[in-house]
């Protein structure tokens, strides 16, 4: 048997819930039926519900009509309460647990179990005397409610003058009232007063965190000291003072009782040691090493020192452009210094090392050089076997007399046909001069 099309709005499902219905005043100009759907506006007051709106307060239980601001009007507004209504189309079992919107005017609210856009009704049921189908009565909860689970918490309470709450006040989205205080500290435009404690996970200020004193539960920052601190944890600190603690490190590096360790490098232009200076290395990028302690003496020729030499290539500091580069690094590895072989050196052995391999746009080709063309390493294409990473590729001179040669001049290599675009090679010379 088909289902009358009688809509007359929202009616309690069950008596046995026995819901109470709270006072509220409404808006200006307002009709409303009882079993209409209703809402607060942003003044607190009631309105009628609209297929538009997208939260709901309740239903009423009373009526108005034609009301001036501030009438009373009872509303079920328990979001727990099921009411039953008429649908607008035609129910289908797969319609129970949907959320859906609200159709209709004062007096004749439905449920449109076909939409969807503002889903502040949810189908928890249906009437067993009515059919499946066309007007079937089903039985709803609001979905969107303006008050939480409990009677009392709101979705926005506005308030002229001091609202009192005997317990709690839950709000769910925003409260605005002129001041707010539990009897101690007080919030009065948007300041904080008599604050006693702030406990929170973190704070975030735009301005100044100010207190006589101020602490994380540990370390504690009272007149301009800090006190109880583990860790300062920082891009870099500025002292106009000393710098003091039982132990000072950067992650790395630690000093402790005056003692450095696990230094990796110190970067400066002199060292002055009252005991030795010891270390796997002791030198500078480009430094000339002695390789039997003092020079030795001949009586007849004079003094001679056999000397090595390291000789970079870097091409963020050298560039790659066609032509003669000389190459060398400063004393702080990071700027260029030409590296000068001097007159009447016997070039005994060379050898260059690949840290990073050379790269080019075109078919570049490198050679290193001391006085003339290709009179240490011959010119080869950048991208040839000789230069594999992390392997050392001996020059013309390779230790035997027969190779060794006399030579002075500035360390440099040539770029041709093809600028290079990488690469960082240490050419090492090992060289006899006289003193």
């Amino acid at each position: 048997m088909a289902n009358p099309d009688r809509p007359r709005g929202f009616w309690i499902a069950d008596a046995r819930q026995n819901p109470t219905a709270n006072e509220y005043q409404t808006a200006a100009a307002q009709t409303i039926a009882v079993g209409d759907a209703v809402l607060l506006d942003g003044s607190g007051q009631v309105t009628i519900a609209l297929a538009t709106s997208g939260t709901l307060l309740g239903v009423a239980s009373t009526s108005v009509s034609a009301s001036s601001a501030g009438d009373a009007i009872n509303i079920y507004d328990n979001p727990e309460t099921e009411f039953a209504v008429q649908c607008s189309g035609s129910f289908a079992l797969t319609d129970l647990g949907v959320e859906c919107d609200l159709e209709g005017t004062t007096g004749v609210m439905e449920c449109n179990e076909n939409a969807s856009t503002y889903s502040v009704l949810r189908i928890v049921g249906y009437d067993p005397a009515t059919a499946v189908g066309a007007n079937a009565v089903v039985y709803v909860r609001i979905a969107k409610a303006q008050t939480g689970e409990a009677d009392g918490e709101f979705a926005k309470l506005s308030v002229a003058g001091a609202a009192t709450v005997g317990t709690t006040l839950g709000v769910t989205g925003t409260a605005t009232v002129g001041t707010l205080t539990d009897g101690t500290m007080t919030v009065t435009g948007g300041d904080l007063s008599a604050v006693g404690a702030v406990g929170c996970g973190s704070v975030t200020a735009t301005g100044a965190v100010e207190g006589l004193s101020v602490t994380d539960g540990r370390a504690t920052i009272t007149g301009g000291a800090a006190s109880a601190l583990t860790t300062v944890g920082c891009g870099s600190v500025t002292a106009t003072g000393a710098v003091e603690g039982l132990s000072v490190t950067d992650g790395t590096m630690t000093a402790t009782g005056g003692d450095l360790s696990a230094v990796g490098s110190v970067g400066c232009d002199s060292v002055t040691a009252i005991g030795a200076v010891e270390g796997l290395t002791v030198g500078a990028p480009q430094v000339y090493i002695e390789s039997a302690g003092a020079p030795s003496a001949d009586p007849g020729n004079g003094a001679i020192a056999n000397r090595i030499i390291k000789a970079t290539y870097d091409f963020g500091i050298h560039g790659g452009a066609q032509g003669d580069i000389n190459i060398g690094l400063d004393l702080t590895g990071l700027g260029a210094e030409a590296i000068v072989i001097p007159a009447g050196s016997l070039i005994k052995q060379t050898y260059a090392y690949v840290e990073t391999a050379f790269t080019s746009g075109g078919a570049a080709t490198v050679s290193f050089e001391i006085q003339g063309a290709n009179d240490v390493i011959t010119a080869t294409a950048y991208n040839d076997g000789l230069y594999t990473v992390s392997t050392a590729a001996e020059g013309i001179q390779d230790g035997t007399a027969a190779a060794m040669e006399v030579l002075a001049g500035t360390v440099h290599i040539a770029v041709a046909t093809a600028d290079l675009t990488g690469g960082r090679v240490h050419l090492f010379i090992e060289y006899m001069t006289a003193v």
